[in-house]
């Protein structure tokens, strides 16, 4: 598209006059909006960072404990596990595990960005007429 082209159609509209007290208004609304706007601690802005840092305690403390306690083979029996199970099952029940393990990794780790997403969304300011 051609910019000046559109620039001179848009400069050849004419313009109407503003209502009668139009600026007064929209300042006064303006005005208020400022006046009522105000930060205030809520309990989730509380609640969410000591759940997470409890949580994230809680866990690395039984990572350690698991690290001391746990063989240290783990692995290898595992893999033979799951070696086993793939063998011993269908490829269909393979692909259902597997559907449900991406389903649970997908709502732990996209659950709580959605929650910050939504928490962080400015709540609808109402206006005194």
């Amino acid at each position: 598209m051609d910019n000046s082209r559109i620039d001179d159609a848009i400069k050849s509209i004419p313009l109407a006059e503003l209502p009668e007290g139009f600026v007064p208004r929209t300042m006064e609304r303006i005005a208020i909006q400022r006046k009522s706007i105000r930060f205030r601690v809520q309990f989730i802005d509380i609640a969410l960072p000591a759940f997470f840092s409890i949580f994230l305690l809680v866990l690395l403390g039984v990572i350690r404990w698991g690290y001391d306690q746990i063989d240290p083979r783990w692995f290898q029996y595992v893999h033979l596990e799951l070696a086993h199970y793939l063998k011993s099952t269908s490829s269909w029940t393979r692909v259902q595990a597997e559907g449900i393990i991406l389903l649970a990794l997908a709502f732990f780790l996209f659950g709580p960005l959605m929650v910050i997403w939504v928490m962080s969304r400015p709540s609808q300011i109402r206006v005194a007429k």
